[in-house]
């Protein structure tokens, strides 16, 4: 397995929209427009550019593919561009959320939406069309992965959303008796509402979505040490504890191994590969 891309991991040098090397000294680029990426990943990434090449070994082809000799099948390159995140190169937003476009096997997926439309300016001062996208992917229902749904299905209206039931229900967190609601915004409920049903499918297993990618659905929760990262609950009275069940992981099959894909890994990150086999 190449690593998983998340949050919370190591950097990669990027280049700001001005063409400067951006991040502070020992720490590597803020983001977005970096690549929040496990460091044993980072020897196979180009540096000096706003995404990052893999060697793929999808069977479709497309211009940008090139022959490999030895294995004489088409290779894509994989393209990943975090759109939102706590920090910002200069001249993007930062925003408590999370966003990332996701180029590969021909497919164009954008895997959460931030809080709301910092995502979409972004994106177009990163040189990309979320009108494009093919594929949106919430990794759960909380506000922050989830709000920014509205606006990308008003510019993506063919495109295809894949969550988990339990991504739409009422949650809360709970720090010092007071609760904080971290529900989907009724915005976003009410776009997933209008969405034509063959738009909108719902996981509950793992689903592939080429010979390349694919969704992990729920996650078994198999090691205990791992909890889901807060005080997390479905009512106000933190009577019941929400397990958040709608975590979930994508994952892409490349040359050199799986790149896993999370939002806030509330699953944990050591029972992401537990999926895998099922979906090969």
């Amino acid at each position: 397995m190449i690593g998983f891309i998340s949050p919370p991991r190591g950097y990669i040098t990027c280049r700001s929209p001005t063409g400067k090397a951006q991040g502070p000294p020992g720490q590597g680029p803020s983001r977005p427009g970096s690549i929040p990426i496990a460091p044993e990943i980072a020897s196979v990434c180009q540096s000096d550019r706003m995404f990052v090449d893999f060697p793929g070994t999808c069977g479709t082809a497309r211009r940008s593919y090139h022959e490999r000799d030895t294995a004489k099948m088409t290779t894509a390159s994989t393209r990943i561009t975090i759109l939102i995140d706590n920090q910002a190169v200069a001249g993007c937003e930062a925003e408590h959320g999370f966003s990332l476009w996701l180029e590969t096997d021909g497919r164009r997926i954008l895997f959460d939406t931030g809080q709301g439309e910092s995502f979409i300016r972004n994106a177009e001062t990163l040189g990309i069309d979320p009108g494009l996208t093919d594929t949106i992917v919430p990794s759960h229902g909380h506000y922050d992965h989830s709000g920014g749904l509205p606006q990308l299905l008003r510019r993506a209206r063919k495109a295809d959303l894949y969550c988990h039931p339990a991504a739409v229900s009422a949650r809360y967190s709970i720090r010092n008796g007071r609760p904080r609601n971290l529900r989907m915004p009724s915005t976003s409920l009410i776009a997933l509402d209008r969405l034509p049903l063959e738009q909108l499918h719902w996981l509950q297993r793992p689903q592939p979505l080429t010979g390349c990618i694919g969704l992990s659905g729920p996650i078994p929760r198999v090691s205990g040490f791992e909890d889901t990262g807060g005080p997390f609950y479905l009512d106000r009275q933190g009577l019941r504890a929400d397990p958040i069940d709608d975590d979930l992981a994508l994952w892409v099959r490349t040359g050199g191994g799986l790149i896993v894909i999370v939002g806030c890994a509330h699953a944990g990150l050591v029972k992401h590969p537990a999926p895998r086999p099922a979906v090969q």
